[in-house]
This record gives structure tokens, C-alpha cells and sequence, in this order.
């Protein structure tokens, strides 16, 4: 953890205070996926600070980087209820995988210009997934999902 510290100080302060972050949340880290998106998102923002040799984000890196935070945090919670009791549950969350993503994935594939095909394939790839979490409901299927 120092070391990460002191690596991402000579880049810059951006760097070193995302890192910092990062570092608060593996120390808190509780399985929920406020943190995970948490987690992800300052380990994007500290790599993508370094790789650009900037001390500061372009609105490209922000765009790109809140993307990545939304659909880390819209599917990532796939892996919360590893059984069929967990979606028992969460009976809404089921509903939502089947009918929210795939309107998220339409919205990422807007935002960044896709072609119709790539956009019909990236939907499509959204759409399946929600639509095992919402049919495959056994603890078979649900911890290979």
C-alpha cells in the first residue's frame, strides 16, 4: 500500500489522492457495489491519470471513465445473489436485469456512436445476460452466472 502510495506520487497529486482512495476502500470494503464501483472506478482514474502524463482529466477520460463507474455499478451486483434464495429476494433486481440494461447498454452505445450492428450486438449481449439472471434461477445455474 506505501509503495502504491509512493508510486502514484511521482505522477502527480491527482495520481497519488486517487490512489489514496483506492486504498480507503480496500480498507472498508464491505461486498456491496457502491464499494466495488468505488474500487473500480479510482484504480480507472489513477491509471488513466498516469497513462496520459497529465495531472488532470480531459473531457474524454471524465466521459469515458463515467461510463465505465455506470456500468460497473448497473452489473455488478449479478454476482450479490449466488443463489436462488438471494433472487427470492430480490425479485425486482431480476425485473430490472431483463429490462433496465439493456436500455443502459442502447444509451453507451448512443454515447459512444457505435454502428447499428455493433450496437444491436452490444444490446443483445446485455439483453442475455439479464435474461439468465431473470430464467436461470437455481443455485446451479445462478453460481455460473
Amino acid at each position: 500500500m506505501v509503495f502504491c502510495l509512493g508510486i502514484s506520487s511521482l505522477s502527480s497529486v491527482n495520481a497519488l489522492i486517487s490512489s489514496a482512495l483506492l486504498t480507503v476502500v480496500e480498507i472498508v470494503h464491505d461486498d456491496l457495489s457502491l464499494c466495488n464501483v468505488g474500487g473500480y472506478t479510482t484504480f480507472e482514474i489513477g491509471a488513466t491519470l498516469v497513462l496520459l502524463g497529465e495531472s488532470y482529466l480531459d473531457g474524454t477520460s471524465i466521459t469515458a471513465l463515467t461510463c465505465s463507474a455506470l456500468v460497473i455499478f448497473m452489473t455488478i451486483h449479478v454476482q450479490d445473489f449466488a443463489d436462488a434464495n438471494g433472487h427470492r429476494i430480490a425479485r425486482t433486481i431480476r425485473v430490472y436485469r431483463i429490462c433496465v440494461l439493456p436500455l443502459l447498454s442502447l444509451a453507451l452505445a448512443s454515447i459512444w456512436s457505435l454502428a447499428p450492428l455493433c450496437s444491436v450486438f452490444f444490446v443483445s449481449i446485455d439483453f442475455r445476460v439479464g435474461l439468465r439472471c431473470f430464467l436461470l434461477r437455481n443455485k446451479i445455474r445462478d453460481q455460473s452466472t
